[in-house]
């Protein structure tokens, strides 16, 4: 379903959007108006145990994200649920002093909701979007991109956890945290999860990763993560579940086991099917334009 703070955060996709807009032709506008309130007045209430005094967690930043989504949304019935939801990820990069002109500049945009950048920030996020090699970027900006409806599209949930705690582990950061997710991204693809899912939107709980992210003792121990994940699926869910002797490996200890051994080949692997698509001559991801406002033309840099 529709989660106006997944919206916030750039987590959902325009699949969620059209299912709000489902709900709201089957119930009437009434319903979008009440659901709205009940969603801003319990992020209201976030963060209240701190202080009962006013709303902690709506200061400014926060307060014109909301009114921004409310602005994209309140009209939902007469756009396209591409239009509401990219809307309202380009007005956000608007006010950070994004651009928006090309694929990736567009992922970056959606990244500033998911790292909930300040303007602080955003020269630290485009520099480790940068850093990543071609294959890595391509097939980041082709699932940030899907629309979960006519395209497959991996919906991380505690994305967001992932890469806060990314940022404050020297040992990852944000460079090394898009890395590990286009492994994942291999990994699922190369499972065949895609083919045993019910919908075009698949849900990947993340939160074992996320935690993993806060505590990865190196670098080195984190960037072969993919490589000890279990895939659990049930349809349209995912989650992925690290092999507790790798949680459990402290600096020092990498490669010294034929488990690492395997991984590392498992990470080759999925390395060189990368490569194989970029050779091949794999398509641009093509955004639909029209369904976009601002009439950008995007291509791939």
């Amino acid at each position: 379903g529709f989660s106006l703070p997944q919206l916030l955060q750039g987590e959902n996709t325009p699949s969620q959007i059209m299912v709000l807009q489902q709900a709201v032709e089957e119930h009437g506008e009434e319903l979008l108006r009440f659901f709205l309130v009940c969603q801003v007045a319990i992020m209201c209430g976030l963060a209240g145990a701190k202080n009962q005094m006013g709303s902690v967690f709506m200061d400014e930043q926060n307060s014109i994200s909301m009114l921004t989504a409310i602005s994209c949304l309140k009209e939902v019935q007469q756009v396209q649920c591409h239009t509401a939801y990219w809307g309202f990820i380009l007005s956000r990069a608007n006010r950070l002093g994004l651009p928006t002109g090309t694929l990736d500049q567009v992922v970056i945009a959606r990244l500033a909701c998911l790292c909930r950048i300040t303007e602080n920030d955003r020269s630290t996020l485009e520099e480790a979007w940068n850093t990543l090699h071609t294959p890595a970027r391509r097939r980041l900006v082709e699932n940030f991109l899907a629309d979960g409806i006519e395209e497959v599209a991996y919906v991380f949930t505690f994305l967001p956890m992932y890469l806060a705690n990314a940022k404050d582990n020297p040992s990852v950061g944000w460079s090394r945290a898009f890395v590990l997710l286009y492994d994942l991204l291999q990994l699922l693809n190369h499972d065949g999860c895609e083919e045993q899912a019910s919908s075009a939107t698949i849900v990947v709980n993340l939160s074992d990763i996320a935690a993993f992210a806060r505590e990865a003792p190196s670098p080195r121990i984190f960037l072969v993560t993919a490589a000890h994940v279990r895939i659990v699926q049930a349809g349209s869910e995912i989650q992925l579940l690290i092999a507790t002797a790798h949680k459990e490996k402290r600096a020092g200890q990498e490669g010294h086991d034929r488990q690492d051994l395997t991984g590392m080949m498992r990470a080759m692997m999925m390395k060189v099917e990368g490569l194989q698509e970029v050779l091949l001559g794999h398509e641009d991801h093509d955004l639909v334009h029209s369904a976009v406002p601002h009439g950008a033309r995007w291509s791939y840099s």
